[in-house]
Protein backbone atom coordinates (compact mmCIF):
# COMPACT_ATOMS: atom_id res chain seq x y z
CA UNK A 1 0.00 0.00 0.00
CA UNK A 2 1.68 3.15 -0.93
CA UNK A 3 -0.34 5.94 1.26
CA UNK A 4 2.60 7.92 2.76
CA UNK A 5 3.63 8.03 -0.86
CA UNK A 6 0.45 9.65 -2.07
CA UNK A 7 0.36 11.92 1.48
CA UNK A 8 3.35 13.55 0.58
CA UNK A 9 2.51 14.07 -3.17
CA UNK A 10 -0.92 15.73 -1.88
CA UNK A 11 1.52 17.73 0.14
CA UNK A 12 -0.34 16.21 2.99
CA UNK A 13 1.53 16.93 6.35
CA UNK A 14 0.43 14.48 9.65
CA UNK A 15 -1.42 16.62 12.03
CA UNK A 16 -0.37 16.01 16.07
CA UNK A 17 -2.22 12.94 16.88
CA UNK A 18 -3.49 12.26 13.60
CA UNK A 19 -2.83 8.76 12.00
CA UNK A 20 -2.04 7.89 8.50
CA UNK A 21 -5.34 6.84 7.83
CA UNK A 22 -7.06 9.76 8.98
CA UNK A 23 -4.73 12.15 6.92
CA UNK A 24 -5.96 9.63 3.73
CA UNK A 25 -9.54 10.31 4.42
CA UNK A 26 -9.19 14.14 3.91
CA UNK A 27 -7.33 13.41 0.56
CA UNK A 28 -9.55 14.67 -2.65
CA UNK A 29 -7.33 14.46 -5.22
CA UNK A 30 -5.64 11.29 -5.45
CA UNK A 31 -2.59 10.88 -6.84
CA UNK A 32 -1.56 7.33 -7.99
CA UNK A 33 0.15 7.82 -11.40
CA UNK A 34 3.81 6.12 -12.37
CA UNK A 35 3.55 3.43 -9.06
CA UNK A 36 3.57 0.24 -11.13
CA UNK A 37 0.16 -0.50 -10.54
CA UNK A 38 -1.25 -3.52 -12.16
CA UNK A 39 -4.27 -3.90 -10.15
CA UNK A 40 -5.87 -1.58 -7.14
CA UNK A 41 -6.26 -4.84 -4.94
CA UNK A 42 -3.74 -3.67 -2.29
CA UNK A 43 -4.46 -0.39 -2.42
CA UNK A 44 -7.36 -0.16 0.38
CA UNK A 45 -9.40 2.55 -1.84
CA UNK A 46 -11.99 2.76 1.09
CA UNK A 47 -9.03 4.91 2.93
CA UNK A 48 -9.25 7.66 0.54
CA UNK A 49 -13.15 8.61 0.90
CA UNK A 50 -12.79 12.14 0.27
CA UNK A 51 -10.83 11.60 -3.18
CA UNK A 52 -13.25 13.32 -6.12
CA UNK A 53 -10.54 13.09 -8.57
CA UNK A 54 -8.34 10.10 -9.41
CA UNK A 55 -4.86 10.24 -11.24
CA UNK A 56 -3.34 6.51 -12.13
CA UNK A 57 -2.42 7.21 -15.36
CA UNK A 58 1.34 5.78 -16.94
CA UNK A 59 0.65 2.39 -15.12
CA UNK A 60 0.04 -1.20 -16.12
CA UNK A 61 -3.44 -1.18 -14.70
CA UNK A 62 -5.02 -4.43 -16.22
CA UNK A 63 -8.66 -3.12 -14.71
CA UNK A 64 -10.55 -0.66 -12.53
CA UNK A 65 -12.41 -2.84 -10.19
CA UNK A 66 -11.61 -1.82 -6.67
CA UNK A 67 -12.46 1.92 -7.89
CA UNK A 68 -15.92 1.85 -6.59
CA UNK A 69 -15.04 2.25 -3.09
CA UNK A 70 -14.38 6.06 -4.11
CA UNK A 71 -17.82 7.12 -4.02
CA UNK A 72 -17.24 10.76 -4.32
CA UNK A 73 -15.36 10.03 -7.78
CA UNK A 74 -15.51 13.27 -10.91
CA UNK A 75 -12.74 12.79 -12.48
CA UNK A 76 -10.91 9.75 -13.82
CA UNK A 77 -7.41 9.61 -15.94
CA UNK A 78 -6.03 6.51 -15.93
CA UNK A 79 -4.20 6.87 -19.49
CA UNK A 80 -1.32 4.78 -20.71
CA UNK A 81 -2.14 1.77 -18.96
CA UNK A 82 -3.16 -1.53 -20.24
CA UNK A 83 -6.71 -2.00 -19.64
CA UNK A 84 -8.93 -4.04 -21.65
CA UNK A 85 -12.23 -3.08 -21.09
CA UNK A 86 -14.14 -0.98 -19.55
CA UNK A 87 -16.04 -1.98 -15.96
CA UNK A 88 -19.42 -1.01 -15.16
CA UNK A 89 -18.54 2.85 -13.83
CA UNK A 90 -20.69 3.54 -10.32
CA UNK A 91 -21.77 4.47 -7.71
CA UNK A 92 -20.00 7.76 -8.36
CA UNK A 93 -21.15 9.90 -10.58
CA UNK A 94 -18.56 11.20 -13.07
CA UNK A 95 -17.69 14.42 -15.20
CA UNK A 96 -14.92 13.22 -16.70
CA UNK A 97 -12.68 9.81 -18.04
CA UNK A 98 -10.04 9.85 -19.55
CA UNK A 99 -9.02 6.32 -21.30
CA UNK A 100 -6.72 6.92 -24.13
CA UNK A 101 -3.55 4.88 -24.88
CA UNK A 102 -5.19 1.60 -23.25
CA UNK A 103 -5.82 -1.44 -25.27
CA UNK A 104 -9.96 -1.43 -25.06
CA UNK A 105 -11.55 -3.09 -28.00
CA UNK A 106 -15.18 -1.90 -26.93
CA UNK A 107 -17.13 0.88 -25.53
CA UNK A 108 -19.23 -0.18 -22.62
CA UNK A 109 -19.67 0.45 -18.66
CA UNK A 110 -21.17 3.96 -19.15
CA UNK A 111 -24.71 2.94 -18.50
CA UNK A 112 -24.22 4.45 -14.78
CA UNK A 113 -22.72 7.75 -15.80
CA UNK A 114 -25.59 10.36 -16.76
CA UNK A 115 -23.54 13.32 -15.93
CA UNK A 116 -19.73 12.51 -18.19
CA UNK A 117 -19.14 15.57 -19.53
CA UNK A 118 -16.07 14.99 -21.16
CA UNK A 119 -14.65 11.23 -22.11
CA UNK A 120 -11.09 10.52 -23.54
CA UNK A 121 -10.98 7.60 -25.65
CA UNK A 122 -7.84 8.17 -28.31
CA UNK A 123 -5.11 5.92 -29.63
CA UNK A 124 -5.98 2.33 -28.22
CA UNK A 125 -3.52 -0.63 -28.87
CA UNK A 126 -6.21 -2.78 -30.92
CA UNK A 127 -6.71 -2.63 -34.37
CA UNK A 128 -10.30 -1.52 -34.04
CA UNK A 129 -12.55 -0.14 -31.24
CA UNK A 130 -16.22 -1.04 -31.44
CA UNK A 131 -19.28 1.03 -30.64
CA UNK A 132 -21.42 -1.31 -28.82
CA UNK A 133 -25.29 -0.53 -29.17
CA UNK A 134 -26.27 2.29 -26.94
CA UNK A 135 -23.09 2.70 -25.90
CA UNK A 136 -23.41 6.68 -24.77
CA UNK A 137 -27.27 6.40 -24.55
CA UNK A 138 -26.80 7.37 -21.16
CA UNK A 139 -25.20 10.60 -21.65
CA UNK A 140 -27.24 11.52 -24.66
CA UNK A 141 -27.71 15.29 -22.82
CA UNK A 142 -24.36 15.18 -20.88
CA UNK A 143 -21.77 14.57 -22.90
CA UNK A 144 -19.84 17.46 -24.61
CA UNK A 145 -16.82 16.64 -25.05
CA UNK A 146 -15.50 12.98 -27.14
CA UNK A 147 -12.14 12.14 -28.31
CA UNK A 148 -12.30 8.99 -30.53
CA UNK A 149 -8.98 9.38 -32.46
CA UNK A 150 -7.26 6.04 -34.30
CA UNK A 151 -9.73 3.59 -32.84
CA UNK A 152 -10.68 2.12 -36.45
CA UNK A 153 -14.22 3.39 -36.58
CA UNK A 154 -15.78 3.68 -39.94
CA UNK A 155 -19.90 4.34 -38.56
CA UNK A 156 -20.83 7.03 -37.00
CA UNK A 157 -24.50 6.34 -35.55
CA UNK A 158 -23.87 5.35 -32.06
CA UNK A 159 -22.92 9.04 -31.67
CA UNK A 160 -26.14 10.44 -33.26
CA UNK A 161 -27.69 10.39 -30.12
CA UNK A 162 -25.13 13.05 -28.23
CA UNK A 163 -27.50 16.11 -28.32
CA UNK A 164 -24.95 18.17 -26.08
CA UNK A 165 -21.84 17.20 -27.86
CA UNK A 166 -19.38 20.76 -28.63
CA UNK A 167 -15.97 18.92 -29.51
CA UNK A 168 -15.31 15.67 -31.68
CA UNK A 169 -12.15 14.36 -32.64
CA UNK A 170 -12.33 11.66 -34.73
CA UNK A 171 -8.91 11.94 -37.09
CA UNK A 172 -7.46 8.80 -38.13
CA UNK A 173 -9.86 6.33 -38.46
CA UNK A 174 -11.96 4.79 -41.40
CA UNK A 175 -14.31 7.24 -42.54
CA UNK A 176 -15.33 7.30 -45.57
CA UNK A 177 -18.87 8.33 -46.16
CA UNK A 178 -20.76 11.86 -46.45
CA UNK A 179 -23.89 9.59 -45.54
CA UNK A 180 -22.16 9.29 -42.24
CA UNK A 181 -21.48 12.73 -41.56
CA UNK A 182 -24.53 14.25 -42.46
CA UNK A 183 -26.94 12.38 -40.21
CA UNK A 184 -24.68 13.09 -37.35
CA UNK A 185 -24.65 16.77 -38.28
CA UNK A 186 -28.52 16.37 -38.33
CA UNK A 187 -28.58 14.74 -35.01
CA UNK A 188 -25.19 16.56 -33.46
CA UNK A 189 -27.03 20.11 -33.56
CA UNK A 190 -24.31 21.89 -30.70
CA UNK A 191 -21.18 20.60 -32.69
CA UNK A 192 -18.34 23.41 -33.00
CA UNK A 193 -15.78 21.28 -33.02
CA UNK A 194 -14.81 18.38 -35.39
CA UNK A 195 -11.50 16.67 -36.55
CA UNK A 196 -11.62 14.13 -38.91
CA UNK A 197 -8.17 14.78 -40.45
CA UNK A 198 -6.41 11.53 -41.58
CA UNK A 199 -9.93 9.57 -42.35
CA UNK A 200 -10.40 8.15 -46.14
CA UNK A 201 -13.26 11.00 -46.66
CA UNK A 202 -10.54 13.79 -46.62
CA UNK A 203 -9.07 12.42 -49.79
CA UNK A 204 -12.69 13.02 -51.59
CA UNK A 205 -12.96 15.63 -54.27
CA UNK A 206 -14.30 18.50 -52.30
CA UNK A 207 -14.07 17.26 -49.21
CA UNK A 208 -13.68 20.56 -46.89
CA UNK A 209 -17.00 21.93 -49.39
CA UNK A 210 -18.97 19.38 -48.99
CA UNK A 211 -18.27 19.14 -45.26
CA UNK A 212 -18.76 22.76 -44.41
CA UNK A 213 -22.41 23.39 -45.89
CA UNK A 214 -23.32 19.97 -43.94
CA UNK A 215 -22.74 21.47 -40.67
CA UNK A 216 -23.40 23.49 -37.80
CA UNK A 217 -19.99 23.88 -36.55
CA UNK A 218 -17.39 26.85 -36.60
CA UNK A 219 -13.84 24.44 -36.47
CA UNK A 220 -13.00 21.88 -39.25
CA UNK A 221 -9.43 19.84 -38.88
CA UNK A 222 -8.20 22.35 -36.41
CA UNK A 223 -8.97 25.20 -39.08
CA UNK A 224 -11.63 27.58 -38.62
CA UNK A 225 -14.95 27.95 -40.42
CA UNK A 226 -16.79 30.78 -40.14
CA UNK A 227 -20.91 32.12 -41.51
CA UNK A 228 -19.84 34.03 -44.11
CA UNK A 229 -18.10 30.98 -45.84
CA UNK A 230 -20.22 28.80 -45.09
CA UNK A 231 -23.17 31.03 -46.76
CA UNK A 232 -21.11 31.69 -49.46
CA UNK A 233 -20.25 27.68 -50.34
CA UNK A 234 -23.80 27.23 -50.02
CA UNK A 235 -24.81 30.11 -52.62
CA UNK A 236 -22.61 28.29 -54.78
CA UNK A 237 -23.84 24.68 -54.22
CA UNK A 238 -27.61 26.57 -54.57
CA UNK A 239 -26.45 27.71 -58.07
CA UNK A 240 -24.94 24.28 -59.11
CA UNK A 241 -28.45 22.99 -58.47
CA UNK A 242 -30.17 25.74 -60.59
CA UNK A 243 -27.80 24.93 -63.99
CA UNK A 244 -28.11 20.66 -63.52
CA UNK A 245 -32.08 22.33 -63.83
CA UNK A 246 -32.99 20.88 -59.94
CA UNK A 247 -36.05 22.09 -58.42
CA UNK A 248 -35.24 21.87 -54.98
CA UNK A 249 -32.28 22.85 -52.86
CA UNK A 250 -29.20 19.75 -52.62
CA UNK A 251 -30.67 17.61 -49.93
CA UNK A 252 -26.99 17.82 -47.95
CA UNK A 253 -27.26 21.74 -47.34
CA UNK A 254 -27.06 23.10 -43.99
CA UNK A 255 -31.29 23.72 -43.62
CA UNK A 256 -30.82 26.80 -40.99
CA UNK A 257 -28.43 28.64 -43.40
CA UNK A 258 -30.32 27.76 -46.48
CA UNK A 259 -33.54 29.04 -44.77
CA UNK A 260 -32.02 32.74 -44.14
CA UNK A 261 -30.11 32.93 -47.43
CA UNK A 262 -33.84 32.29 -49.14
CA UNK A 263 -35.51 35.13 -46.51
Amino acid sequence: MHSKILLKRSNRNLRKNETVEEACHSITHLHMSDLNLTSFELERLNLYSSAVCLYCYDNHLQTLEGIENLDLLEEIQAQHNELTEIVELQPFVLRKLDLRHNKINKISGLSQQPDLRELYLSYQEVPRVELTEGCFASQCLSLEVLELSNCGIEELHELFCLQSLISLNLSENQISSFDELKGLFASCRRLDSIDLRGNPICKQVRYREKTIIMGYFHELDGKEVIDTQRETLIRMQMRRGKTAKKAETPNDLNPLTVKRLNS
